[in-house]
């Protein structure tokens, strides 16, 4: 049972589900190196490295079949772009990326749903929506071809800035194209990942009945943070959920307090995640 693990085995499951990230616009051949160092050390190995698309190819030749590569694209603004798309999708799967993290068009959603009421309407009935439709029809040329190959998908819907409404509305359209994820934030404005939008998340993937994944991301930076979100996908979608074909974090700063954990140094102090 996940609720029995000490300190140190907590720590190992969290980095076994991070996906350790470097978006940095001052990252370069020496920092990427530096990553795939920590992915696979003494403590374990991570889920995948997150990288620039630009640095993928070198991160897969550092780290062969050992760690699965990422790279981003549509970041961080989630434009609705096909042009820009189309580049992007070609040039990561030039790369051989194992995963591609898209950023859901959510300043669309936002501005489609600017009247709506803000609270969160009965799950059960998010197709009944008219924005659910008019949001569909324009991912619809994204989402699509990326559902369709065997690359991993992961949706960003940049969670923060979206109220519970919002959110699923956007989940349930990644739902409905069976994209392999469903991912928080980018990390690049406002707040990052939240109890309350992961809740929201893991009803409607239980709702549907769905094999998507999780993937917490923004603002974790302690493995005592971690297991909150564990926990709470632990008691909606069951023990099996948490393991990392369908369960990640997107982070870089919580590799630090995994490495004190189990050095036994003080583990960083828990600020709140949400």
């Amino acid at each position: 049972m996940l609720s029995n693990l000490s300190l140190k085995e907590q720590a190992k499951l969290v980095l076994s589900l991070t996906d350790l990230t470097s978006l940095d616009d001052k990252d370069n051949f020496n920092t990427i190196q530096d990553l795939c160092a920590k992915a696979v050390s003494s403590y374990g190995k991570v889920a995948a490295v997150c990288v620039y698309k630009q640095f993928a190819n070198y991160a897969k030749f550092l780290l062969g079949d050992q760690v699965k590569v990422a790279t981003v694209i549509n970041f961080p603004d989630g434009a609705l772009d096909p042009q820009r798309f189309a580049f992007e999708y070609a040039y990561s799967i030039s790369q051989e990326v194992d995963e591609i993290d898209y950023v859901f068009p959510w300043r669309k959603l936002v501005e489609l749903t600017a009247n709506q009421d803000k609270q969160i309407a009965d799950l059960s009935k998010v197709k009944e929506n008219p924005v659910y439709q008019e949001m569909y029809a324009l991912v619809k040329p994204y989402l699509a071809p990326l559902s369709k190959k065997d690359t991993r998908v992961k949706v960003i819907l940049e969670s923060g800035s979206l109220t519970p409404n919002q959110i699923a509305i956007a989940s349930q359209i990644c739902l409905d194209f069976q994209v392999d994820f469903i991912k928080t934030s980018t990390g690049k404005f406002g707040p990052g990942a939240s109890l309350e939008a992961a809740q929201i998340i893991f009803e409607l993937i239980k709702l549907n009945k769905s094999n998507t994944g999780f993937k917490a991301s923004g603002g974790i930076r302690t493995v005592s943070q971690a297991m909150e979100y564990i926990s709470l996908a632990q008691s909606i979608l069951g023990d099996n959920f948490i393991k990392a074909e369908t369960f990640r974090f997107g982070a870089s700063g919580i590799y630090n307090d995994i490495v004190n954990i189990l050095e036994d140094r003080e583990p960083t102090e828990n600020n709140s995640s949400y």
